[in-house]
């Protein structure tokens, strides 16, 4: 509230000091400032807001503020699931590695079915995550190459570990496999999956899981 009066309060010199009598003025004096009809209102707000050359910066801090409560306000919505989500409802969240590498975690378990199974979300040749013997979300690296970069399979593997019920484990298994190698086994409850082919393990302690997904939870995006 305090923030929303300076502001308001600012845009009003603003406004009036560009308007006649006093747009173009750089120098008045007191008494020739309190003869206008607005004068004594300049006065007070100038008093008021302690306004000096430094003026526009100080404006500048309160917008910055402004915008970083609203950014944080809408990562939190984001990483909750909800807030102004932008286009069509997708089956998983997008995470970013640092080089940029794009991340897929299914939301639910029939989220997981869809994202796993679905060449409309990952091609067959996309590494797919999971923690082994513990239910969570299915994690999809989407990338062809037959070796990723090794900081985008462990920030994958972290992900998986963070979104399972391993995460209270000091030391987290996630296997690792190319998308083709699962399948659904019939009659299947929802999120249940098999493996084939060559399956990897990623060993992470969770210090490493904390760090890392720190890092990416700061790139999430949500629709």
């Amino acid at each position: 509230a305090e923030l929303q009066s300076r502001l308001r309060k600012l845009n009003w010199l603003e406004e009036h000091l560009a308007k006649s009598p006093l747009k173009g003025k750089k120098i008045m004096t007191l008494e020739d400032l309190q003869k206008t009809e607005i004068g004594s209102q300049v006065v007070e707000y100038v008093t008021e807001l302690e306004i000096n050359d430094d003026e526009n910066q100080k404006q500048k801090r309160i917008e910055a503020d402004e915008m970083m409560k609203r950014a944080k306000k809408q990562k939190q919505q984001n990483t909750n699931g909800g807030g102004n989500e932008t286009g069509p409802r997708l089956p998983y969240r997008r995470y970013y590695t640092e080089n940029k590498t794009e991340i897929k975690v299914g939301k639910q378990a029939t989220d997981n079915d869809v994202l796993s199974l679905s060449p409309e979300h990952r091609s067959g040749a996309h590494w797919w995550y999971h923690a082994s013997g513990c239910p969570g979300s299915h994690v999809v690296l989407c990338t062809d190459d037959a070796s990723p970069n090794d900081n985008d399979v462990r920030d994958a593997a972290a992900l998986a570990a963070l979104k399972s019920k391993c995460i209270g484990q000091s030391v987290i298994k996630v296997s690792m496999t190319r998308c083709r190698n699962v399948s659904k086994p019939p009659g299947a409850k929802p999120g249940l999956v098999q493996l084939g082919g060559d399956v990897k393990t990623i060993t992470l302690k969770k210090d490493e899981v904390m760090k890392r997904t720190e890092r990416l939870e700061e790139t999430v995006i949500v629709n």
